[in-house]
């Protein structure tokens, strides 16, 4: 029986009070379509779908068609005298057979193939997190080395300052050379730590890249708000964990497949009984002149008696293969408790550490800021100067760290519970687990897929550094984009045709840009009228978009740019693009303001 695990959390323990940030939402819903690490594990699935269809095609008869053609010589001996005759000869047969008993062998490799059915679904769900969990970790870290790159290069900013006020005072005979000297050896590892923090960041940025198959500006990143609520205890999210996380079960499935590969090995020993119809045609066969033809309907009984003790075998090594996955299964479980127990730790202790790190930040602060004066006045020496300035920088890194820590400690909870794609996306979530809802059937049309150009930037995807560039960006040889933003290339007057301009209405699209304002979520931008129609047509928005048609000005190339209707604010648009279909956000939709969008069309008819 088929049983599905899908968690109420939200119910339970997780309430939303509002979306995640605009940026970070964009990017897992981008990610999660294209990355192929999922891809691959939906893949997988899509095969033991097809592994269980083949296996419940032994319920059904076999048709085979037997075709003989050659010459046959017979050699007989009647009455003393040999009787050598010869003819060409053909021999057809038609048969079909229906298995009526096998030892129930085909039940339980259909068994089999629907828990491998159902571990692949979750095995799917599984990725799914880990790769959003990823995401997550390295756009919250570009975030973090971001503000400790600019912490350094205030530092620098700082120490430069006292180095020149030293060495004024030096120059004028009222400090010391040892003083220049001791602050410019400050300032280097000012400049040693700027430069190790720009390493950070570069190495982050490299990451997220990694997984999003785009560079992304770190300046166009937003600081995602954590508004979901938690459990209360450890104990109870370590108990939802062991009954959700989709690792665990992906093990549970596991196991029922290896008692399923059990009871099908155990049906070797049972005999095979099978009914065969045949119709047989045949011509010059057997010595005889002439044509034959027999019909025959047959049960016919199989029963191995011997074969070097191979069955008697198979089924020790699954019994053997049933302990290996339960012990799997308890290693995954302490890995889950484990990981859960690390996270809470990290979650709870991190917001104790925060409260007095944010008071060490204020008092070295105020603690710098007297030394100053004081060293103004001649009270303070150089020596307690740099000691007040490290002081502060070492306060703010380690706040700047502990508050992205405990941010990340936040997801990493829900993703030891199993529980952070279904928490991100709610009630839209269902769109990531797909496999496992769709009563063992497949959910992609199987067809092979044109990878020579994936993203459509026109870069060949084995030279394409960037293999997911949103379409419509602007890219240099390597297929990575070239100017941060620059969605559409300045347009040029061209005709209006009203073929396409608004599939819900009439009312011109330039007239709409020019009188409403707020947002719209662009969808996507073809290079045919029939993409177009298509695309309305499969995603279902004949009566929720516009679109516009536009000559880029460098290449003089006609693109129709499929767009929303119009919202009032951000945030209603991408609560729109959340709904919509994995059909839309497989063409990577972004938002954009009408102004903006106004602008970039200011020279449309």
């Amino acid at each position: 029986m088929k049983k599905v695990y899908l968690s109420l959390l939200t119910s339970c323990f997780i309430l939303v009070t509002s979306s995640l940030s605009a940026e970070l939402d964009r990017v897992l819903d981008d990610v999660l379509t294209t990355n192929p690490l999922i891809k691959q594990k939906m893949s997988n699935y899509e095969q033991t779908v097809y592994d269980l269809k083949i296996a419940k095609s032994e319920y059904l008869p076999k048709l085979d068609y037997i075709g003989r053609l050659g010459y046959e010589k017979t050699l007989e001996q009647v009455g003393g005298a040999n009787d050598d005759r010869g003819f060409n000869t053909y021999r057809n047969s038609l048969v079909l057979t229906q298995n009526l008993f096998n030892g129930l062998k085909t039940v339980n490799r259909v068994n089999y193939e629907e828990a491998r059915v159902m571990a692949a679904a979750y095995n799917y769900v599984e990725q799914t997190n880990d790769v959003a969990f990823n995401v997550i970790r390295q756009y919250i870290n570009v975030l973090k080395f971001k503000d400790l790159y600019n912490l350094e290069k205030e530092n620098v900013g700082l120490t430069r300052a006292i180095l020149e006020k030293t060495q004024s005072l030096s120059d004028a005979g009222s400090g010391s050379i040892s003083d220049v000297e001791k602050v410019g050896a400050s300032l280097q590892l000012a400049e040693f730590n700027l430069l190790t923090q720009e390493n950070n960041l570069m190495d982050s940025q490299f990451n997220l890249a990694r997984l999003t198959g785009k560079r992304i500006d770190k300046d166009e990143l937003i600081l995602p708000k954590f508004t979901f609520d938690l459990p209360k205890t450890k104990d109870e999210a370590v108990s939802h964990a062991i009954k959700f996380n989709p690792s665990i079960i992906v093990a549970n499935h596991n196991i029922e497949t290896a008692k399923a590969q059990l009871a099908q090995n155990k049906g070797k020993f049972a005999p095979t009984i099978d009914f065969e119809l045949a119709y047989n045609l045949d011509k010059n066969t057997g010595g005889d002149e002439g044509h034959e033809r027999n019909y025959s309907a047959l049960i016919v009984y199989r029963q191995n008696l011997y074969n070097g003790q191979a069955d008697y075998n198979s089924v020790k090594k699954s019994k053997v293969a049933i302990n290996q996955e339960y012990e799997i299964q308890g290693d995954i479980k302490r890995q889950i408790i484990e990981g859960l127990e690390l996270s809470w730790s990290a979650y709870t202790m991190l917001q104790k550490q925060i409260v007095f790190l944010t008071s060490y930040q204020e008092q070295s602060r105020i603690t710098l800021e007297l030394y100053k004066e004081e060293f103004e006045t001649g009270t303070r020496s150089l020596i307690d100067l740099l000691t007040a300035e490290d002081d502060y920088i070492s306060a703010r890194n380690k706040l700047i760290t502990a508050n992205y820590d405990l941010l990340f400690a936040k997801y990493r909870v829900l993703d030891a519970m199993g529980e952070l794609v279904n928490s991100i996306y709610k009630d839209s979530s269902l769109n990531y687990y797909k496999p496992v809802f769709a009563n063992y059937e497949n959910v992609t049309d199987g067809k092979v897929i044109d990878r020579t150009d994936l993203d459509k930037d026109g870069v060949k995807d084995q030279q394409d550094l960037c293999d997911n560039t949103s379409l419509g960006i602007k890219v240099d040889m390597f297929g990575c984009e070239r100017e941060q933003k620059e969605q559409i290339t300045e347009t040029v007057p061209v005709p209006v045709t009203n073929s396409i301009n608004n599939p819900q209405n009439s009312t011109s699209v330039d007239s709409d840009i020019n009188k409403k304002s707020g947002f719209v979520i662009n969808l996507a931008t073809f290079s045919s009228k029939e993409e177009v129609d298509k695309f309305i047509k499969d995603a279902d928005l004949s009566q929720n978009s516009k679109v516009l048609d536009y000559v880029t000005q460098e290449h003089k190339r006609q693109l129709y740019k499929v767009v929303s209707n119009f919202y009032e604010s951000k945030k209603s648009a991408y609560e729109a693009l959340s709904k919509m279909s994995v059909v839309v956000k497989e063409n990577k939709p972004y938002i954009e303001s009408v102004e903006k969008l106004r602008s970039s069309f200011k020279n449309y008819n």
